[in-house]
């Protein structure tokens, strides 16, 4: 799959000003295997592999004369690289109509190159993220109507530094966790003439960020110390939860 890309919708909000233009592309290659047993047994497996490019280019503008007037165009790029797998397992409960499935799944990401965004300056640039997803479903179809529910867990470790010119120092790194997790219920009842269902969508979104500063002893020494007397350190975390109802 090849895709070429002129924009995207929540880009800006991320630099909080107006960009001038969105350019790049999405390559993607995947292949698959699906099984299906007599008994109602159902697998399925995925492997993609994703390259994806853009560059943001934006407008710096310089006051002359008590008006705005734009200086020269600056431009972001956003590179990144992933593989991923997926695996899915599906059982039938006896012949109730009801149904019980499992989901796996891994993502390797690569990123060559991070965009600046003003609402997260957090200097990152490359690195490297491991993504994982495990879920387990459950439903049930009647004659009166339908209910599932499904809980997924997601566990993400990712490694971003800067990396100091014509060396192989990092002054600054970061080491991301999120523990995030999602829950599904979703009900439906059939009618003569009308067909009712509703549900909710908790999502909890949860990440740790440790970041180690080594910028004072690449400056003043040129390399790493082992006294730490140059080295800071500092730790945050944040989470919050997010609900929806559906009908």
């Amino acid at each position: 799959t090849l895709a070429h890309l002129n924009g995207l919708t929540a880009v800006p909000l991320l630099y909080n000003r107006e960009l001038s233009t969105q350019l790049g592309y999405l390559l993607a290659a995947s292949a698959g295997l699906l099984h299906r047993s007599r008994n109602g047994h159902e697998f399925d497996a995925t492997f993609l592999v994703q390259k994806y490019q853009m560059d943001h280019t934006f407008p710096l503008y310089v006051r002359w004369d008590l008006i705005a007037r734009p200086l020269f165009d600056y431009s972001e790029k956003d590179k990144t690289v992933t593989l991923a797998w997926q695996m899915r397992y599906t059982v039938p409960l006896g012949s109730s109509g009801a149904r019980l499935s499992w989901q796996v799944t891994v993502n390797r990401k690569f990123h060559p190159k991070i965009p600046n965004y003003s609402l997260m300056n957090i200097p990152r640039d490359p690195g490297s993220t491991w993504a994982f997803q495990w879920g387990m479903g459950f439903s049930r179809r009647t004659l009166e109507g339908n209910y599932g529910l499904e809980f997924i867990f997601e566990p993400i470790w990712s490694h971003t530094w800067v990396q100091a010119v014509g060396s192989d120092l990092r002054p600054l790194e970061n080491f991301f966790r999120f523990r995030n997790w999602q829950f599904h219920f979703a009900a439906s009842t059939r009618g003569e003439a009308l067909n009712v269902g509703a549900g909710i969508r908790l999502h909890r979104i949860s990440y740790r960020l440790r970041q180690i500063d080594r910028t004072l002893a690449v400056v003043e020494h040129g390399s790493r110390t082992g006294s730490g007397q140059h080295i800071s350190e500092r730790k945050a975390s944040h989470h919050w939860l997010e609900w929806a109802p559906y009908v």
